[in-house]
């Protein structure tokens, strides 16, 4: 594995709002930012994504862990507002798709 690098590109200001629908994987939100330049001024609002109630459809990094959690963030200032049941930033990790 060569060396790691990382992004010089700024993510801000983005919002996410009025997204519905189902995800193929358990990990609805995945926000992985450079650790050099992290993203910030992320709004997540009003957010109804649910992963596909059966396991058969479901891609396989979905079935990694026992009880994954819907939302994974690194390097990320996020805030939620409105609906956004399930998702947060907080002490989840990131699943590799």
């Amino acid at each position: 594995k060569g060396p790691s690098l990382t992004s010089q590109v700024k993510i801000s200001n983005v919002q996410f709002k009025n997204i519905r629908g189902t995800s193929t994987t358990y990990q609805v939100l995945s926000l992985i930012c450079s650790p050099t330049v992290p993203c910030e001024g992320i709004q997540v609002a009003d957010i109804d994504l649910k992963p596909i109630t059966d396991a058969a459809k479901l891609r396989p990094s979905a079935l990694k862990t026992a009880e994954p959690s819907l939302s994974g963030c690194l390097n990320a200032k996020v805030t939620f507002g409105g609906k956004h049941d399930g998702l947060s930033c907080d002490d989840h990790q990131v699943v590799a798709a």
